[in-house]
């Protein structure tokens, strides 16, 4: 995918933001070989080196890739008096959250291919409410700061890939063809855009009230409450004020 994007757009660099399983060595040099910056979350055992040094002069052999082994992320987080910094950030569900991380620059190796370098984050919740991040870029000009705003950012596609499962049948296609199921998945993509869009219109007419239980107390709008809204307008239209058809 990224050398098709490539090949597509060669002269706009783009940044790749996946979750641990694109933590793949693999991957991290093909992003990097063609200008493309990889944001991922690594293992809390990751090993990370310190930079190579300058071999002494007229000394012969093999410059070194790598440097010392540094202590891993999981090992940081025993550790007191290390340069902890704080920022505040915009949580999974919207909400500003003040978080701890620590940064800097090392090599990454992983998968018996060649250490490349990283910039890494280590991120904290003070409150203890979510685990430990350890997070990396290929693009070590990155700031901290943009590396998780970079990861959290795409939180909002995957409920959108999961509302579009549970709503409008995605993934679950009764198809036996492969090319049916590669057309139907963008139209139930479309479906759900446009669900979105008349949903919003809607609500700027009449507010659009979140649907709750008794075990269940919603505070906010979803997908679900636009889905109901959108069929009740499109029932009422077409099945009651339209009876001479």
């Amino acid at each position: 995918m990224v050398l098709q994007v490539v090949r597509w757009i060669p002269a706009i660099p783009f940044i790749l933001v996946g979750d641990g399983g694109f933590a793949c060595a693999k991957l991290a040099w093909t992003c990097f070989k063609n200008n493309v910056a990889l944001v991922s979350r690594l293992k809390i055992n990751a090993r990370i080196y310190a930079l190579p040094e300058e071999p002494p002069s007229g000394k012969r052999g093999r410059k070194p890739k790598k440097g010392i082994r540094l202590m891993s992320f999981k090992e940081m987080l025993k550790v007191e008096d290390l340069p902890w910094q704080e920022v505040e950030i915009a949580g999974y569900d919207g909400k500003k959250k003040r978080v701890k991380y620590l940064t800097n620059t090392a090599m990454w190796g992983a998968d018996g291919f060649c250490p490349i370098a990283i910039q890494w984050v280590l991120v904290v919740d003070p409150t203890g409410e979510m685990d430990p991040l350890p997070l990396m870029s290929t693009d070590v000009n990155l700031t901290a700061i943009k590396i998780i705003e970079l990861y959290v950012d795409p939180w909002g596609l995957e409920v959108t890939f999961q509302e579009a499962r549970e709503h409008l049948g995605m993934e679950t296609q009764k198809h036996w063809s492969d090319k049916a199921i590669a057309r139907t998945t963008p139209i139930l993509m479309s479906l759900y855009t446009i669900v979105c869009l008349i949903g919003h219109r809607l609500n700027e007419e009449a507010p659009i009230i979140a649907q709750k239980t008794a075990w269940y107390d919603k505070k906010r709008v979803t997908f679900s409450d636009l889905l109901k809204a959108v069929r009740d307008h499109l029932w009422k239209d077409n099945l009651f004020f339209r009876k001479g058809f």
